[in-house]
C-alpha cells in the first residue's frame, strides 16, 4: 500500500511525483474554490497526460472507470479516517482523510 502524499493542500494546485508498480507518475490536485472540491489529473514522468480532472470522492475506487487508460492496475481509494466525512473540504486531505493506493496483488488478498 502507497499513501500518496497530500502535503500542500495550503496551495489551489500542485504537484506530487509518485513511483507505483515501478512507474513514476505526476499526480496534479486542484481545489475548486467555486464548487468546493478536489480533483486530480494523472501525467507520466514525460508530463503527458493520462486522467484529467478527477474529481476526489471518499470511498470510491477512483481509477476503475479508467481501466483501458494506460494507468496503474492496482486501486486508488480516498479513506475516511474520521468516519465523519461525506464531502472532503478544503483542509481534509491528510488530516481527515488519506489517498490510498493498493497493488493488484493487495487486492488479490482481501
Amino acid at each position: 500500500m502507497i499513501i500518496v502524499p497530500f502535503s500542500d493542500s495550503n496551495f489551489s494546485a500542485f504537484i506530487q511525483e509518485i513511483t507505483i508498480d515501478d512507474r513514476v507518475y505526476k499526480f496534479r490536485f486542484y481545489w475548486n474554490d467555486r464548487f468546493k472540491y478536489w480533483s486530480m489529473s494523472i501525467f507520466d514522468f514525460e508530463d503527458n497526460i493520462i486522467l484529467h480532472g478527477i474529481k476526489l470522492v471518499v470511498n470510491y475506487e477512483l481509477l476503475n472507470p479508467f481501466r483501458h487508460l494506460e494507468i496503474p492496475r492496482g486501486a486508488l481509494y480516498i479513506i475516511d479516517t474520521t468516519d465523519n466525512i461525506n464531502k472532503i473540504g478544503r483542509n481534509d486531505m491528510d488530516v481527515n482523510c488519506r489517498l490510498l493506493y493498493l497493488t493488484e496483488a493487495e487486492i488479490a488478498t482481501l
